[in-house]
């Protein structure tokens, strides 16, 4: 019957979602600083390596379909597919200033954009399984991606330890000595 379901909000579907991956802003700004070519793609390597590696380790997490109504008949492992995205900067803003009775008011004028290296990891919603069939994934997996995180920043520190030449860089106050201070009012590298 057509009436019944006339007034009835559109089922909303969930195509995919976005897990995003960020390194600490000193990475950011190493990435800007590179002193040669071949320096900042060592560093962009090892973000989208440390990106890769946290997205297979999540894989076997989320690759989790359920069965049956809710899960009543269990659940069943599979692989799922994303895209992985790079993105260099924060999203533009627009400067804003306070109205008169105190309100917010955006003026319009753009902010330049902060930089800010981070990955958007678009997971579609689907899940090939190991008996041949698609199914949605289980949303409630995505519990683990705080997981995820972690793995991308520990893989990341790694990567990036085995990057620093000891010839040419000391760490003193979690500056290196070889980038000019004058241009940070503060700058700490993750330990």
């Amino acid at each position: 019957d057509d009436r019944r379901h006339r007034h009835q909000q559109p089922r909303r579907e969930i195509v995919a979602v976005d897990l995003t991956a960020a390194p600490h802003k000193s990475v950011s700004i190493a990435v800007i600083l590179a002193k040669s070519k071949a320096e900042r793609a060592a560093l962009l390597q090892a973000i989208h390596h440390a990106n890769d590696y946290a997205m297979h380790a999540l894989a076997a997490r989320l690759g989790v379909a359920r069965l049956g109504a809710a899960g009543s008949k269990g659940w069943i492992q599979g692989d799922i597919g994303w895209v992985s995205v790079l993105h260099f900067t924060a999203r533009p803003t627009s400067a804003s200033r306070n109205g008169p009775q105190g309100q917010g008011v955006v003026t319009g004028k753009h902010v330049p954009c902060d930089p800010h290296i981070h990955i958007h990891d678009i997971v579609f919603n689907l899940v090939y399984c190991r008996d041949g069939k698609l199914r949605a994934l289980d949303l409630g997996q995505l519990r683990h991606v705080k997981e995820f995180g972690s793995i991308f920043q520990a893989r990341l520190a790694g990567l990036l330890r085995a990057l620093i030449d000891p010839a040419r860089v000391s760490f003193t106050g979690g500056v290196p000595q070889y980038i000019d201070k004058s241009a940070f009012i503060e700058c700490s590298l993750p330990r």
